[in-house]
């Protein structure tokens, strides 16, 4: 199944990437980046992460649901691949070792990328 952001082109401002929309933090980050450009919610919960998406669709702004556990590496690469197929803008300061879900560990890191 294809998803795209209503409206996402290249003179789309920004997109952002947020887990743990569904509460707390997550929602209040979820809700205030909604403002200033599209949004991607990944949580764990379908339900909710519609609850947020509707939510922020009354505000007349963009966003997109990706069912993601963070702790099940399968549903991570599903999730990745989702993300990857809505074709983002990337933000100008987003760091190149985590776009595209490639795992570069950084300069000085003894923290190897996972498989």
């Amino acid at each position: 199944m294809s998803k795209t952001i209503p409206g996402n082109n290249l003179a789309e401002p920004k997109a952002y990437i947020i887990t743990g929309p569904t509460s707390g933090i997550g929602l209040r980050t979820a809700l205030e980046l909604a403002r200033h450009g599209a949004v991607v919610l990944v949580g764990r919960d379908r339900g909710r992460l519609d609850q947020v998406r509707k939510e922020i669709e009354r505000m007349n702004q963009r966003a997109v649901p990706v069912l993601c556990d963070l702790s099940d590496l399968g549903s991570v690469r599903r999730a990745v691949a989702e993300i990857i197929a809505l074709d983002l803008r990337k933000p100008s300061r987003w760091p190149d070792r985590c776009w595209r879900g490639i795992p570069v560990s950084p300069p000085g890191s003894s923290t190897r990328p996972g498989p």
